[in-house]
């Protein structure tokens, strides 16, 4: 319950991107594991590490944490885009800690570390459940 909201993945104009997923079309032709509409936004940027990554944005069941929808929400994400077999930055409104997150083991299956801001989210002050996940080898700014 309470505040809910949507996903988004923008690049300026002179960036090449493909959708990969369109909700508005149902266009899915990377076959994207997104079917509860407006939960998970992503853009295929052509260019970068090996000509191209995945940027993908979530946003899990709000107040659930590590329940066992939003674990496999996770999941079948996770299944995906080690099958897309491409490097990929994936932020989130993942409804867990950093740490809630590691403990599901999704950091396992794709070979992926966590990044975080450090601050708590603005509606959550006690705890942090904003941040990315980054295939390893990407360099992060901090």
């Amino acid at each position: 319950g309470g505040a809910s909201g949507g996903t988004a993945v923008l690049a300026k104009t002179h960036i090449p991107v493909s959708k990969m997923y369109d909700h508005s079309t149902s266009v899915n032709s990377f076959n994207v594991p997104f079917s509860d509409v407006g939960r998970a936004s992503a853009l295929f940027v052509r260019g970068g590490p090996r000509r191209g990554m995945i940027v993908l944005s979530t946003y899990l069941y709000t107040g659930e944490g590590n329940s066992d929808k939003n674990v496999q929400f996770l999941t079948d994400i996770a299944l995906w885009l080690k099958a897309m077999g491409r490097p990929f930055v994936w932020g989130g409104d993942f409804q867990m800690t950093p740490q809630q997150f590691a403990e599901t083991g999704i950091t396992n299956i794709i070979k992926a570390g966590i990044h975080t801001g450090g601050e708590s989210t603005i509606y959550d002050k006690e705890r942090e459940i904003d941040f990315w996940v980054v295939l390893e080898g990407i360099d992060v700014l901090s």
